[in-house]
C-alpha cells in the first residue's frame, strides 16, 4: 500500500469516527431529563395565580365578543373568564368554576367566582366540605350526582356544605349525598350577587341525604320543588328564607324527624302533602289553612 493510499484510508475512518462521536453527544443530549423548574421562577409563579391577579393578565385590546381566556391555577382548577364585549368590567364577565382536584378534601371556591360548571365537582371522591363565595347565585342541576341509573354520586364522603347567601340550587344538585350533614349560609360579610329571578330549590335537589341534620336555605328562593328534601331521615332544623312563596308535593316526604318548622307568611301556594310523613305535617296543615281562610273574602 502507498503512502497516499494509507493517508486516504485514514482520513476516511477519522470522518467516520468523529462523526459517530456527535451523533453519541446528539443522542445522549436528547435523551436528558428537563431540569426542575425553580419554584422562585416567574413561571412558576404565573401558573399559581389566584382569581384577582388573572383578571390584570388578561389582554384587554382587540377583545371580541365572545372572547374566552382560561387560566389554569393552584391545584389544576381551571377558571374560565368570557368577555361578552371588549371591556373587561364585571357587567360583562362571567367567571366559571370549572373543575375541582380530584383529590380536594376541604374545598374553598375563590371569591369573585359567578358561576359553577356542571363538571365542577366530577370525581372527587375524597371531598368532605365545600365553601361557595358569595359571588355565586347558582348551584347547577346534578352538581354533585350523576344522573344515570347504578352510578354513585361524585363526592360520597361529603358531609358539610356552605351556600352563597343568595343562592337558587338545580334538580338533583346533592342527590343522594348520604355523608351530608349540614347545609348553612356563608356569612363572611364580603357583596354577594343578586338573587336570580324565581331563585328554586329544585325537585330532588337534596334527595335521600339520609344524615341531612340541617339546612339553612339563601335569601332570595321563592319557591321549593317537589321532594326537595324526600327521606331525609336526620333532618331537625329547617331555615326558610322571608322570599318563599311555594312548597312543591311532597317536599319534605319522610323527614322522620322533623317535628318543626316555621312557614314564611309569603308562601301562598302550598302543596297539601308536602310534608306527608313528617311528625309536623298536622301542624303545618292546620297552619297553612287558617292563614287560607284568613285572606279569603
Amino acid at each position: 500500500m502507498n503512502k497516499h493510499s494509507f493517508f486516504e484510508q485514514f482520513s476516511t475512518v477519522a470522518c467516520l469516527v468523529a462523526a459517530s462521536a456527535v451523533l453519541i453527544v446528539f443522542l445522549v443530549a436528547c435523551g436528558e431529563e428537563p431540569e426542575e423548574p425553580d419554584p422562585d421562577s416567574e413561571t412558576s409563579a404565573s401558573v399559581e395565580t389566584d382569581v384577582d391577579s388573572a383578571m390584570e393578565t388578561v389582554p384587554s385590546a382587540n377583545m371580541e365578543p365572545g372572547d374566552k381566556f382560561i387560566f389554569p391555577s393552584e391545584g389544576l382548577v381551571c377558571v374560565e373568564r368570557v368577555y361578552y364585549d371588549a371591556g373587561p368590567t364585571p357587567e360583562t364577565v362571567k367567571v366559571v368554576y370549572l373543575r375541582a382536584p380530584e383529590n380536594a378534601v376541604d374545598l374553598v371556591i375563590p371569591d369573585g367566582v359567578t358561576e359553577i360548571g356542571s363538571e365542577a365537582f366530577a370525581n372527587c371522591e375524597n371531598l368532605e366540605s365545600v365553601v361557595f363565595p358569595n359571588t355565586v347565585n347558582m348551584i347547577p342541576a346534578n352538581a354533585f350526582y350523576v344522573a344515570q341509573i347504578g352510578l354513585r354520586p361524585r363526592s360520597p364522603k361529603l358531609k358539610s356544605v356552605v351556600l352563597p347567601v343568595h343562592a337558587a340550587i338545580g334538580s338533583y344538585a346533592f342527590y343522594g349525598l348520604q355523608s351530608l350533614e349540614s347545609v348553612t349560609v356563608n356569612g363572611d360579610g364580603k357583596a354577594a350577587a343578586l338573587p336570580r329571578e324565581d331563585a328554586a330549590i329544585g325537585d330532588n335537589a337534596f334527595g335521600f341525604c339520609l344524615k341531612l341534620k340541617e339546612i339553612v336555605i339563601p335569601e332570595g328562593v321563592e319557591a321549593i320543588g317537589d321532594k326537595a328534601f324526600s327521606t331525609c331521615q336526620k333532618l331537625e332544623r329547617v331555615s326558610l328564607p322571608a322570599s318563599l312563596k311555594s312548597i312543591g308535593r311532597l317536599a319534605f316526604l319522610n323527614c322522620s324527624s322533623l317535628r318543626e318548622i316555621s312557614i314564611p307568611n309569603g308562601v301562598t301556594n302550598f302543596a297539601y302533602d308536602a310534608f306527608f310523613g313528617t311528625p309536623c305535617k298536622e301542624s303545618v296543615r292546620r297552619e297553612m289553612e287558617s292563614r287560607l281562610a284568613a285572606v279569603q273574602p
